[in-house]
């Protein structure tokens, strides 16, 4: 779950720091990267910025800078800076991408889909790359401009082969079921 998002996050956190090296813009740690995802997930940006240009899908009242301004109220000066500088790294022009383009990824588990469109909106965003992520191709394309991103998550989400040739999902990214609670004796 949100370990696994975390971990692939590094992977996707060093192409967006090679990506920022190339553009001459701040070193962006893993630490970051997986911050900047969990304030995108958080705070739900997709329903507020969408994608390209900005169109906006967000429900009636619902806006980040007010959320970060309130919990500026309940946290430190520099905490506050550090929230307000990730939303606004966050708040600029993305691609829209589409569950659709995800089949460039065969070896994508299902339950890692929305963790992996989350990190390719930050990535994006941190890349300045508005490209649509609409068809397969689009995505594949992306891949190659990041430096074989999908064999660098490929790696990191599966073991090596076996002698059979067969590949198992690290369990850091299997999926995890909840547990059924312990029945009280005499109930």
């Amino acid at each position: 779950g949100e370990v696994a998002g975390e971990v692939a996050g590094e992977v996707v956190g060093e192409v967006a720091t090679e990506a920022a090296r190339q553009r001459s813009t701040a070193h962006i740690a893993s630490g970051e990267f997986a911050a900047l995802v969990h304030m995108w997930d958080t705070l739900k940006l997709d329903k507020v910025l969408g994608g390209g240009s900005g169109s906006s899908k967000r429900p009636a009242g619902y806006l980040p800078t007010y959320i970060i301004a309130l919990t500026a109220t309940r946290c430190t000066p520099d905490t506050a800076v550090v929230l307000r500088a990730r939303l606004e790294r966050l708040c600029v022009a993305g691609p829209s991408i589409s569950g659709k383009c995800l089949d460039a990824v065969p070896c994508l588990p299902r339950h890692l889909r929305g963790s992996f469109i989350s990190q390719l909106q930050v990535l994006c965003r941190l890349r300045g790359d508005c490209s649509q992520l609409v068809e397969p191709s689009d995505l594949e394309l992306l891949s190659t401009r990041c430096g074989g991103l999908f064999g660098l998550l490929e790696a990191e989400w599966y073991t090596e082969a076996d002698s059979a040739g067969k590949r198992e999902l690290r369990a850091e990214y299997a999926l995890q079921r909840p547990q059924a609670k312990a029945r009280k004796k005499g109930r």
